[in-house]
């Protein structure tokens, strides 16, 4: 699942993933700027922030039920 070329606020992006869910855990890799979500018991979803130079930003992942409620979340909590 792929959400292109989001006019997102960047600075926003980490606090609506930390906050989407409480009892949500999250790791974050900012060598490649992704994120690894999950909740106990469940698989582990990857959500990678593509940062485009044109200001845009893409949302990959492979978990597309979690990745689009996410990705949802992000783009009504960072401006999209």
């Amino acid at each position: 699942m792929e959400f292109r070329d989001l006019s997102l606020n960047r600075s926003l992006i980490s606090d609506a993933i930390y906050s989407f869910d409480e009892k949500m855990i999250v790791e974050f890799d900012d060598s490649k700027n992704t994120y690894t979500v999950y909740f106990n018991g469940q698989k582990k979803a990857l959500i990678k922030f593509d940062y485009k130079i044109n200001g845009k930003t893409t949302i990959q992942g492979k978990s597309r039920k979690l990745n689009t409620e996410l990705s949802e979340a992000n783009c009504i909590s960072c401006g999209n």
